[in-house]
């Protein structure tokens, strides 16, 4: 675990000078790294400083969708495209929702590149068979290897 990891995660309680601490790291694998100890309990400041980080790639965010849940808050239309549900969104949702949407819009259409870091979901292939027999796009569960 790097220094900024441990200071983000585990030592600093300001929130905003964790966001600033994010925005200053310098690699890819830095920002995957940091997904690792992240408690999602801590809100999603720090998950959408990540995902508006210049050096996020696309495993990365494939990672944050599933840290997320993503796939819990979207659902295939007529047309095979994953789309936000139409599920009633409780207030102390909304956060929740708002960030699956814009991940996976996001993923969805490119704002992400594959470059520096790689990323395995353990999906069964039970799971991967159901994901494709619903339409669910495969870079979402599929893994990136570079």
């Amino acid at each position: 675990m790097t220094d900024i990891t441990d200071r983000i995660c585990y030592e600093i309680e300001d929130i905003q000078e964790a966001v600033n601490l994010v925005k200053t790291i310098s690699s890819a694998a830095e920002l995957y790294e940091l997904l690792r100890h992240y408690n999602w309990d801590d809100g999603y400041e720090i998950p959408i400083t990540i995902a508006d980080h210049p050096l996020c790639e696309l495993a990365i965010a494939i990672r944050m969708f599933w840290l997320a849940e993503a796939m819990d808050w979207l659902e295939m239309n007529e047309q095979n495209e994953l789309i936000p549900a139409n599920n009633v969104i409780e207030p102390y949702q909304q956060k929740d929702y708002d960030f699956a949407v814009m991940l996976t819009n996001r993923i969805l259409t490119g704002y992400y590149q594959i470059k520096t870091v790689s990323h395995t979901e353990k999906i069964s292939k039970t799971m991967q068979y159901l994901f494709k027999k619903r339409g669910v796009p495969e870079i979402l569960y599929k893994p990136i290897v570079v």
